[in-house]
């Protein structure tokens, strides 16, 4: 809007029309909130609120908004967002909620040219969990070289905390996936020190990534992209 990067939210029926009843033609732009930003994923919390992640500035944004409204809960943090800075442009890309109510949200931060997996987890009420990483949050390099992104997190049954996204340059790109302990740590015990880079190559065409993950009931999971 004249220039400016906004956050854009619908809601849709059922059946895939938008509904009326959420806003005029079913869609409308966070007014309320000034800084140039997007989206990037969401999830419904039991209360039928629902939160939602992506970049705001140059920071990780978590949102927090009521059912029925695009304007951002003012009882959540700073008028119903949270920021958090890692330094660099930071991304996140996508979230989870855990059982104890906490949220894991990834993505990546750029710095200087490179760029590197970025996770943080918040409490329920939005604060940084200092029981993950002492500070709630930190950046995760793959070998080195810093071309790693986040695009997806999925939650085990005991907590651990599965990323999975990409490194390399284009051309060059393969899917990575890494384990967290629940403090945060790289669980050393997953892959190779916690880490795997998976080359699918096919047609000898390497520019991989991995969007998305499913998490099956026997800790199992799946990856695409």
């Amino acid at each position: 809007i004249n220039g400016d990067q906004r956050i854009y939210l619908a809601r849709l029926h059922a059946d895939g029309t938008l509904d009326d009843n959420y806003a005029p033609n079913g869609q409308t732009y966070v007014s309320s909130f000034s800084l140039n930003g997007s989206l990037n994923d969401a999830l419904a919390l039991p209360d039928c609120k629902y939160m939602a992640c992506g970049t705001a500035g140059d920071d990780f944004a978590l949102f927090r908004f009521n059912s029925n409204t695009a304007v951002p809960d003012p009882t959540f943090q700073q008028d119903g967002y949270k920021l958090v800075s890692f330094g660099g442009t930071d991304v996140a890309t996508a979230m989870a909620a855990d059982a104890d109510g906490k949220y894991v949200v990834v993505g990546y931060s750029s710095l200087n040219g490179n760029s590197y997996f970025a996770a943080a987890r918040f409490t329920a009420n939005g604060t940084l969990d200092t029981s993950f990483d002492v500070d709630g949050k930190r950046t995760i390099d793959y070998n080195g070289i810093g071309l790693d992104r986040a695009y997806a997190v999925g939650l085990q049954a005991d907590g651990k905390i599965i990323i999975a996204g990409t490194t390399g340059s284009m051309g060059d790109a393969r899917s990575l996936v890494c384990r967290l302990n629940q403090n945060g740590s790289l669980d050393l015990s997953f892959g190779n020190n916690g880490w795997i880079d998976v080359l699918f190559g096919y047609n000898n065409v390497w520019d991989e990534s991995c969007s998305s993950i499913c998490v099956l009931s026997d800790d199992r999971f799946l990856i695409g992209g």
